[in-house]
């Protein structure tokens, strides 16, 4: 998420929302990742089902009314979203993403199949940055 973020916040492939399955908060995941992101100095918009999920110990702003989750922020902030499956993960990138470049965080193989003929992107990565999609980093020059 780091790299995806900061490598060069203003380019198109920069991520701009994670999806959290729901199970990463009961088990305090998220919150570990959140406090790594924060520490690296991104701002973190989080929609209303986050910020009750999290409670009063984390502050988020939130998601801009006006964009919602299809905001591309170019700079350092980020939304984040809680989802229940695979399934609302691809529901949600498919309505609010701009299909350039997505990416799953998983060792679970049916969810990566899944994802990766189920995401209306050009770039749909598993277990690596969004930066990937980048001419330099194909091995295509400049």
């Amino acid at each position: 998420i780091i790299d995806a973020k900061l490598n060069y916040a203003a380019a198109c492939n920069a991520v701009e929302n994670v999806l959290f399955h729901e199970g990463l908060f009961e088990d305090g995941r998220a919150g570990k990742i959140l406090a790594a992101v924060r520490k690296e100095g991104i701002q973190v918009h989080a929609s209303k089902e986050i910020s009750q999920l999290l409670g009063k110990d984390t502050t988020c702003a939130a998601i801009p009314a006006d964009t919602g989750f299809s905001t591309e922020y170019g700079d350092n902030r980020m939304s984040i979203h809680v989802v229940k499956n695979v399934s609302a993960a691809m529901r949600h990138i498919n309505e609010f993403g701009s299909g350039h470049t997505d990416c799953i965080v998983t060792n679970n193989k049916d969810n990566v199949e899944a994802f990766l003929t189920g995401v209306a992107s050009a770039c749909v990565f598993h277990n690596a940055s969004t930066r990937f999609a980048d001419g330099f980093r194909f091995g295509l020059g400049a």
